[in-house]
């Protein structure tokens, strides 16, 4: 390998390059020409590579960083001489014609950069800034961009091209897709001399691509998926077969390291894998469920939103075309599933449906793969603690079942060491590669509209630059909204909207579309949406108008959403139709939409092609004096803009937000208290904890109860247990980091009462020594509930008259409301005997549940609530106390009435004779079928934003 001189600055060429394609001074100030020379000279350092040794070098980022530098410093440019000509150039054609030239060079420049170092993903998102018509220009340009989107070369259409184009392209997907390899190596050779002879005649700028061109399709050969065939023979070859037939033409590099170099298909101890956003981990986990099915398996991937499981659901069917069955269990807790499954079985499900199948089938025993992805969730509230119980049970399900094998996946993960240990992990199977397809562009927009952009953790920062260091100097933006000293967020709604919207709109004009911006709240996600709206002209696109206008004409309430996509704006939060949010994720898909406003839900689930994303907060919750956001949620969110294949580049603006609590404050304007939510690094924590004494007290209730449920089921798993308590606190992440004390308290006060022969229904279970459960313990486990909870249900069954529908509905709601697996804080005030400004009343629950029951529409339910005939509020606070009436209707009616109407049947033996001949799981069902249409599937918990 040539070495580049001493005094080539790649690293300040690339961050000056990239402070000037965002319009921005750049820290170290340099020249156009300069960074361009820099970058050719990165790119002719390397182009002499040849052999795999000599490739796979680069995989090391530190290696690669000249390239990578390269890549970037030639798109910038690119893309700061277009904006920068824009305005500047006169009508002269052939002055414009000369810059189009120039800018497409840079361009083709960058994909052949990036290609080298094995970023074809980005490679194409480069090919795409580039005129159609430029490739027409001569044969040698047309078969290098191939090179350079050897997917997109697989894709084309032969008769589109010319003859020697054509000969190229079938020499070309033969190299990169035939089963044999004596074929690839001679279809490739022969595509290269294609290649070299059509550069020679094409002139001087077209030769002197040839040798970037060699080395890119080299690198495009060295990972072709293919090649999994003879370096990882336990990945069955139809798999393999499939995903390049779907797509995959190449491997990501650390993909082809985990697959190849380090054959994590073919191991079986537990596994974590800390990868970056946009790396292929989902690929990696589905390869290494289907290496180690023999017939008589099963593999589970544990997703853990509804929208991340149906994503892997269609990439699992694209790459196994029916040699598999796959099965889905999404949603709720409930056990109505297979009971039996087929011989051979890939099943993808959500951490509640996943935890009734292992306390009802018979089938755990088959268990050979479980992925769980998002593995950080454990941190999070309720479900965090489900999660916790679920992977501590199978891993003590591991001490019978050796066959059984755990695989983690975290994009966000720093820390791994206390998973490690939980897990027993060897340091073989921790995988931790920080190679990304994208650029994490971060930047800080500071409450008086100073924004500026930061090094960050990006690859090519300085090794004695801290992340905080500024690339950029300030801009000045105008923020219109001025901040008030108050208690509480809603006086500076309107004026927080303003300014976000502000530095949304200067991110269009600096970035393109489309972006996301991460509310804290719905109502801020609908209220920023008006602002875009009123700031934004008609998009002309038929398809656009079109599905606004299929969606008025099916929720007429939402007549301001449709005006706002018809401007491409869009909100998305829980209180929309699924359906409607399923409509702005295939638009955002489509890259129809501008800006698309949305509380966490879509930040952390879909994977949608946001250019840029602003988090229009710095705090995760205004409640009290406020509760600033998890850096480890903020590195989550970022990921998801710049998506691998649409971007090569993707920016995420934190805003120093002062509504809310901290406006009383405003004196503390600070940078550094974002920067810790950018920057601050802190070893993964169960829910139970070191600082379990400050946790209020009823997040106590709730997590105390999701870990005695959990407790239950471990109690049926483990009938031989001498010691349940140590032995479910031994297995749990919460003892290896800092919870154990308090667990062990939590669970031995949890097994005392499950004991106990006094507590209505009797005992759960018995201390024979192991402890086992009782017919009614075994009951309760089956419902998925806390044992004090299963024993209200108990009582409740003895009665001898339950009515029916809503009226019963409304009945258990009412007896229910408090336990503590019914968390919507507002269905506790309606039936609290306190005064609350919720307009629904206690009263109002019967006729509310008829008209559910009966197929009327959320907003038609709403206007005919009693006190929202008397309200004379404004628009914006109906609209508010709307998306809190459809949060109450999803969370409770979608959710928690089915799941306890469910835990009910599997209680009822235990009831009257009444109790035991209802089919309660009938109820359930009605219930979820009336709101099926308008309800989200998911039953996602978007509580978050509710401070």
């Amino acid at each position: 390998m040539n070495h580049l001189p001493s005094n080539v600055d790649f690293l300040s060429s690339a961050a000056a390059a990239a402070a000037k394609a965002r319009q921005v001074p750049p820290v170290a100030d340099t020249a156009d020409a300069l960074d361009v020379a820099t970058a050719l000279k990165c790119m002719s350092a390397f182009q002499t590579l040849e052999s795999d040794e000599e490739l796979e070098s680069l995989e090391d980022e530190k290696v690669a960083a000249p390239l990578v530098a390269a890549a970037r410093i030639l798109q910038s440019t690119a893309q700061y001489r277009r904006r920068e000509v824009e305005d500047e150039l006169s009508n002269d054609v052939a002055e414009r014609e000369d810059v189009k030239n120039e800018i497409d060079s840079l361009l083709r420049y960058a994909a052949l950069a990036f290609a080298m170092v094995g970023n074809f993903p980005s490679a194409r998102a480069v090919l795409a800034e580039i005129d159609a018509d430029e490739f027409d220009v001569s044969e040698a340009r047309m078969m290098i961009a191939f090179i350079c989107d050897p997917r997109g070369a697989c894709e084309v259409r032969l008769a589109r091209q010319t003859s020697g184009v054509r000969r190229f392209l079938v020499d070309w997907q033969v190299a990169l897709t035939s089963d044999d390899a004596a074929k690839r190596q001679s279809a490739f050779e022969r595509a290269l001399r294609r290649m070299i002879e059509a550069a020679m005649k094409g002139g001087v700028a077209d030769g002197a691509l040839v040798l970037n061109a060699e080395m890119a399709a080299r690198q495009a050969m060295r990972l072709a998926t293919v090649t999994l065939l003879e370096a990882a023979p336990e990945i069955p070859q139809w798999f393999v077969r499939n995903s390049v037939d779907s797509g995959t033409v190449t491997l990501l590099p650390p993909q082809r390291q985990l697959l190849i170099d380090r054959r994590i298909a073919k191991r079986s101890g537990n596994t974590l894998l800390t990868l970056p956003t946009s790396t292929g981990k989902t690929f990696v986990a589905q390869a290494c469920m289907v290496a180690a099915l023999k017939k008589g398996d099963l593999c589970v991937y544990v997703a853990p939103y509804v929208a991340i499981g149906e994503q892997v659901k269609t990439s699992l069917n694209d790459n196994v075309k029916g040699r598999l069955p796959i099965v889905s269990m999404f949603g709720g807790f409930q056990l109505e599933m297979p009971s039996a499954f087929e011989d051979t079985e890939l099943i993808v499900a959500t951490p509640e449906r996943f935890d009734a199948w292992l306390r009802s089938s018979d089938d755990v025993a088959r268990l050979r793969t479980v992925i769980l992805d998002e593995l950080h969730i454990i941190e999070n509230g309720t479900r965090g603690a489900r999660v916790e119980g679920i992977v501590s049970r199978l891993r003590l399900l591991q001490e019978k079942n050796k066959k059984l094998r755990l695989v983690g996946l975290s994009a966000v993960l720093s820390e791994p060491e206390r998973v490690c240990n939980w897990l027993a992990i060897e340091p073989k199977n921790l995988h931790e590669i920080g190679w990304r397809p994208t650029a994490r562009r971060l930047a800080i927009c500071r409450a008086d509209g100073h924004l500026y952009w930061l090094h960050g953790n990006d690859a090519l920062r300085p090794s004695d630059v801290r992340p905080n260091a500024q690339i950029s100097e300030s801009t000045q933006l105008h923020l219109p909204g001025v901040i008030k000293r108050g208690r509480f967020a809603k006086v500076n709604e309107a004026s927080s909207a303003s300014n976000v919207a502000a530095i949304s709109m200067d991110l269009l004009k600096r970035l393109g579309a489309p972006g996301l911006v991460v509310c804290p709240r719905k109502v801020d996600s609908r209220l920023l949406a008006r602002v875009l709206w009123n700031a934004s002209d008609d998009i002309h696109s038929e398809h656009l108008r079109s599905v606004a206008d299929e969606i008025q004409a099916r929720h007429v309430w939402l007549e301001n959403l449709c005006d706002y996509l018809r401007r491409g704006i869009a909100y998305h939060n829980a209180a929309l139709p699924f359906d409607v949010r399923r409509d702005i994720e295939d638009l955002t898909r489509r890259r129809l939409l501008k800006v698309v406003c949305a509380t966490t839900t879509l930040a952390e689930g879909a994977d949608l092609p946001f250019r840029w994303t602003i988090v229009a907060h710095w705090l995760s919750s205004m409640a009290d004096q406020g509760t600033p956001m998890k850096s480890m949620t903020f590195r989550n969110i970022a990921g998801r803009c710049g998506r691998a294949g649409a971007f090569s580049e993707g920016d995420t603006v934190l805003f120093e937000n002062l509504m809310g609590p901290p406006s009383e404050r405003l004196s503390l304007n600070s940078s550094k208290r974002l920067e810790r939510v950018m920057f601050s690094s802190a070893p993964l924590e169960s829910t139970i904890n070191e600082a379990w004494d400050a946790v209020p007290e009823n997040s106590q209730e709730l997590l105390a109860a999701a870990f005695s449920a959990q407790l239950l089921a471990c109690i049926g798993e483990n009938p031989s247990a001498k010691n349940i308590v140590e032995t479910f606190k031994d297995a749990s992440f919460a003892a290896h980091s800092g919870g154990e004390e308090w667990l062990q308290k939590i669970l031995k006060e949890e097994l005392d009462a499950i004991l106990d022969h006094n507590r209505p229904g009797g005992p759960l279970a018995v201390a024979n020594s192991p402890v086992r459960l009782t017919p009614l313990g075994k009951a309760a486990n089956l419902s998925g509930f806390s044992p004090s909870t299963c024993r209200s249900m108990v009582a409740f069954l003895e009665s001898e008259n339950f009515g029916s529908g809503p009226k019963l509905y409304a009945r258990l709601l009412e007896r229910f409301h408090d336990i503590p697996e019914q968390a919507n804080e507002k269905l506790r005030k309606i039936y609290s005997g306190t005064k609350h400004r919720n307009p629904v009343r206690a009263s109002d629950v019967p006729g509310l549940l008829t008209d559910l029951m009966d197929g009327v529409d959320f907003r038609a339910t709403f206007e005919r609530l009693p006190a929202r005939k008397k309200s004379k509020a404004s628009e914006d606070s109906v609209e508010t106390q709307f998306e809190e009436f459809v949060s109450l209707v999803d969370g409770v009616v979608g959710n928690f009435l089915p799941w306890l109407l469910r835990g009910l049947n599997s209680l009822k033996g235990f009831g009257s004779t009444e109790a035991d001949m209802t089919n309660w799981t009938d109820y359930a069902r009605s219930i979820e079928q009336a709101l099926r249409p308008q309800s989200a599937s998911e039953h996602e918990d978007d509580s978050a934003d509710e401070g």
